[in-house]
């Protein structure tokens, strides 16, 4: 297997949806107002994280000084973070014309929430839920830098970075049992809020294409960004196998 290239590389992670199933009675909610039915999972990876930064700032510059933007409502909060959802759709358009000519290669694991196997994989434990899938999001990825900067977006407390970091770890030490390498790489977990960090918010914006496509049958964000998506994993969709693994020889597409 060839030695990991000598050099730094950063990855960026965030969630879609949730990883709710019941409410504060113990009533399963999938679905319902308020609960999705899915959490995916992924991350953007760059060598070129301050070139990343600097694009985004500079196009949030450029909006705040045109009058044809000061007018929107979800505005204010643009300023602070761009924010897929939220954005209004002259502002998202922006944001992906930006994107897609960055540095950048996303990663993407998508699970339907299934309610027997939460019980019966995950003891009902969310947490454990959540990090499963970030042990899957990492299997194949930090083989091939000596350094691995993995910075995800903050959420709840400060007690949720030593799993994560655990799920991190895992990752790497599944792929070397798989494969049979030892190589020697080094992982950094850290936390970062979007509006601290960019490359968060550009994350956000690859994770919203997924979902629209899955959600909404609408590929047309994917679509935009697809040069950039190398991997979608439909987790859960065990049916479909191995078509649920989207890459560029099997591209994720909206039913017609």
């Amino acid at each position: 297997m060839k030695a990991p290239e000598e050099t730094s590389r950063y990855f960026f992670v965030d969630e879609s949806g949730d990883s709710t199933f019941f409410d504060r009675h113990g009533n399963c909610i999938i679905g319902k107002s308020g609960c999705s039915e899915y959490l995916a999972v992924g991350y953007v990876r760059t060598d070129s994280p301050r070139e990343v930064r600097l694009a985004l700032s500079a196009l949030r510059d450029k909006l705040a000084a045109d009058p044809l933007f000061a007018g929107i409502c979800s505005f204010q909060q643009t300023m602070q973070a761009f924010h897929a959802k939220n954005d209004s759709p002259e502002v998202r358009a922006e944001v992906f014309r930006v994107l897609r000519d960055l540095p950048l290669k996303a990663h993407v694991i998508f699970a339907r929430k299934r309610l027997t196997t939460f019980r019966r994989a995950f003891h009902s434990k969310e947490g454990e839920f959540y990090d499963h899938l970030v042990t899957h999001l990492f299997k194949r990825s930090l083989h091939l830098a000596t350094e691995n900067h993995i910075i995800f977006e903050k959420r709840g407390s400060r007690a949720r970075q030593q799993p994560l970091t655990e799920a991190v770890h895992k990752a790497a030490e599944s792929f070397a049992t798989t494969y049979g390498t030892n190589q020697s790489t080094e992982v950094f977990v850290s936390c970062q809020s979007p509006s601290g960090e960019p490359c968060l918010q550009a994350v956000d914006y690859f994770l919203w294409a997924v979902q629209r496509v899955f959600t909404k049958q609408e590929d047309r964000f994917y679509r935009a960004l697809e040069h950039q998506i190398e991997f979608v994993w439909d987790l859960y969709d065990t049916e479909s196998y191995p078509k649920n693994i989207y890459t560029k020889k099997n591209p994720l597409r909206g039913k017609k």
